[in-house]
């Protein structure tokens, strides 16, 4: 209803008075900045990576050494064993540096033992070397093994035990119990 002395204003506007202030929509709060948390996750995700990077590394080093040993040593068994299943006899006594047992070993003995051994048993139908025992490693240098290698000739089957050294970085057999 209109103040006393004012004529009525037709429905649906308002007296001229005092009108509420328009609604206006407050700015939105100031974003705070997370640029710190941004510098510090990726400080941390480098620290990770480059500790597992160094962990890699480390241990690849650890094991190549003995594993690339092995390796070798295996190798040396089989081209020992497939010169005498091929009667290349002075080939196989390349792979000999005669120590311990072996001691004072010649040439031409290792051939007359060798073509003696494939006259009384046959020659070497098939061998299967076990896997390598290591006999001295100190962390830095793997330079002794053992290997048990299971012969199959036509008249008898064995195993010989074969001592293996590392003799100026190639790998000799040292000893055999047995050809």
């Amino acid at each position: 209803m209109p103040p006393p002395g004012y004529p009525a204003y037709p429905q649906g506007h308002h007296y001229p008075g005092t009108l509420p202030p328009p609604l206006v929509a407050s700015p939105p709060p100031a974003r705070q900045s997370r640029k710190w948390l941004w510098i510090l996750l990726s400080v941390l995700a480098l620290i990770v990576i480059g500790s597992c990077g160094l962990c890699a590394w480390a241990s690849s080093s650890l094991i190549s050494q003995p594993f690339s040993a092995a390796f070798g040593s295996t190798q040396l068994v089989t081209d020992y064993y497939s010169a005498l299943q091929n009667k290349q006899y002075t080939q196989a006594y390349s792979y000999l540096s005669p120590q311990g047992s072996l001691t004072g070993l010649t040439r031409d003995q290792f051939v007359s033992q060798a073509t003696q051994r494939d006259e009384l048993y046959g020659p070497v139908l098939r061998y299967t070397p076990s896997q390598p025992q290591i006999n001295s490693y100190n962390g830095d240098n793997l330079d002794s093994m053992s290997m048990d290698i299971m012969v199959s000739r036509q008249k008898k089957s064995y195993t010989t035990h074969l001592q293996l050294k590392l003799i100026n970085n190639q790998w000799k057999i040292v000893s055999y119990d047995q050809l």
